[in-house]
């Protein structure tokens, strides 16, 4: 008898889970149409948002270079924020219908070339390998690494190469340089909105225009996500050094400083800047965390050597035959007893780092040699000195070192991939730095990088440098090409037979500066973002 009734349950509960399911498809329906409705509604807006723009910037533009009119610039102005700010509301909508928060998921933004912003990309390894997921925001204008590349949990969003200005005509300078910063500033957005929402953004400062507006937009508007800032320096410091009319640098000063304040949390890479941020911009929380190198970078054994200077001879940057004996002669690498000395430094080819007075050094220091015979032997060059990055001054410096003759010196510039610059580095035997900084608060990651190879640096002298290279023991600091070209001849003069002052400053090295960025990030960083995950 109690079958029965089981086998009648079923029966009605299958016609009901069925009239369930119909109800739910029609209703579905109904639903499925008024989201494409909304949507499509949506898309509408958001195209004249982002159409209305350009067209106000152009037609009130026009009419101020044209007739002046100082009023149909300020209507551009306005109608552009009150479209923007459209755009946005409409962003923070659509994007958070379409996608939840993720709780460990981190943007990491770069305005500029990623493989030429080592310290963002191993923030964003470190990340990674904690468990975060990593959409990686920047300009891709040169291979990346293939650890960064290879990693299952980052993510690599090429922002759009933004197109050249025109300088002459000026008018048209003029028309056209709010369009660009505006179409950047969209392409910017967009990048970062790909993925859905984000826990944490994290930024790199300078650049500051326009990026820190964006980011913090997006933040509020867009993903609810925490905005944290690594101060690398601070941009309006770097327009002084471009002859930028003063009042573009107070007003970029003014634009860094309030929304800088705004962030909700803050690295920087000194405690000079940490000093600094505290009182003059009221960020008393900002986390020094100072730069180390990764653990590939390291003394390279000689077979390490010798296959990159064999790249290196075909790239035309030095002859191995000046280092090595050839195959036939030893079967195996065997340094010559005679080998130049190898000195490396690394540029981006900018203003704030003076190559005129390298090059100068380098004029003195040939003449020195050339007036002793301590190094020995007539043949070949006696110190071999390979510069390496790209940037705008690259060219004007070769241009004056192929005009330049040297007796015991060579010079070449090169552009290496990011797996063989550490093995460079690990392979010379002095290492120079040019940077002095635009605030005076910011430590060159490239002398970092060399201390990880236990290789000594000659650096330019600025105010907190002394952070990084203790004078005397690490290396020297100098002041003019004269002191940097005495320097180099006190080390290098009796290269490669006698080499105790270069010994003693691999020793020291190795003792003070042993912590790695794996350890240095765990420690000082860590912590950070996963309170503002978990807050």
């Amino acid at each position: 008898m109690s079958a029965v009734p089981t086998a009648r349950q079923k029966i009605i509960r299958q016609q009901q889970q069925q009239q369930q399911q119909q109800q739910q498809e029609e209703g579905g329906g109904g639903a499925s149409l008024l989201r494409l409705l909304l949507t499509s509604s949506l898309r509408a807006l958001l195209l004249g948002a982002c159409l209305g723009i350009p067209a106000g910037f152009i037609k009130s533009l026009i009419a101020f270079g044209i007739q002046g009119e100082w009023t149909a610039l300020l209507q551009a102005s306005l109608f552009g924020l009150i479209c923007f700010l459209i755009f946005l509301l409409l962003v923070r909508v659509v994007v958070r219908r379409s996608s939840r928060k993720r709780s460990k998921t981190v943007a990491v933004v770069v305005l500029g070339d990623i493989a030429r912003s080592p310290r963002m990309m191993n923030h964003s390894l470190c990340l990674a390998n904690s468990g975060y997921e990593v959409f990686l925001v920047g300009y891709v204008e040169s291979q990346l690494p293939l650890h960064l590349q290879q990693h299952e949990k980052i993510s690599v969003t090429a922002i759009p190469t933004p197109w050249k200005l025109p300088r002459r005509p000026k008018i048209l300078y003029i028309l056209l340089a709010p369009i660009a910063a505006v179409s950047r500033a969209l392409a910017l957005l967009a990048c970062m909105m790909r993925g859905g929402s984000k826990s944490i953004v994290l930024l790199q400062n300078p650049p500051s225009i326009p990026t820190l507006l964006v980011a913090r937009l997006f933040c509020w508007f867009a993903s609810d996500a925490a905005l944290v800032v690594d101060w690398h320096n601070y941009g309006y410091t770097i327009m002084q050094t471009t002859g930028a009319p003063r009042i573009a640098i107070l007003l970029a000063k003014f634009y860094e400083m309030t929304l800088g304040c705004l962030a909700d949390g803050h690295f920087c890479v000194s405690e000079a800047m940490k000093k600094d941020l505290a009182s003059r911009w009221r960020i008393p929380e900002a986390a020094v965390l100072y730069d180390r190198p990764p653990s590939h970078f390291r003394k390279r054994t000689e077979v390490e050597k010798f296959e990159l200077f064999k790249r290196l001879e075909v790239d035309g940057v030095l002859k191995l035959s000046d280092f090595y004996h050839s195959a036939v002669e030893a079967p195996k690498p065997k340094a010559r007893a005679n080998r130049p000395a190898l000195v490396v430094s690394s540029t981006s080819w900018t203003p704030d780092e003076d190559f005129g007075m390298f090059l100068t050094a380098l004029k003195e220091l040939d003449m020195m040699l050339r007036s002793t015979s301590s190094l020995g032997g007539d043949e070949g060059s006696r110190v071999c000195v390979v510069i390496t990055g790209k940037g705008p001054l690259k060219e004007k410096f070769e241009q004056e070192i192929s005009s330049t003759g040297f007796a015991r010196v060579s010079v070449k510039t090169a552009w290496l991939a990011c797996e063989d610059y550490p093995k460079l580095l690990g392979s010379a035997d002095l290492g120079i730095c040019l940077h002095y900084s635009s605030s005076g608060l910011d430590l060159p990651m490239k002398v970092v990088d060399m201390f990880g190879c236990n290789l000594p640096v000659l650096a330019k002298r600025y105010d907190c440098i002394d952070e990084l290279v203790a004078d005397g023991k690490h290396g020297y600091l100098f002041d003019d090409s004269r002191e940097l070209a005495q320097q180099m001849f006190r080390l290098l003069c009796g290269f490669p037979g006698d080499q105790e002052k270069l010994d003693a400053m691999r020793e020291s090295i190795q003792s003070a500066h042993c912590t790695r960025w794996e350890d240095e990030w765990k420690e000082r960083a860590s912590g950070v973002f996963s309170h503002h995950v978990s807050s």
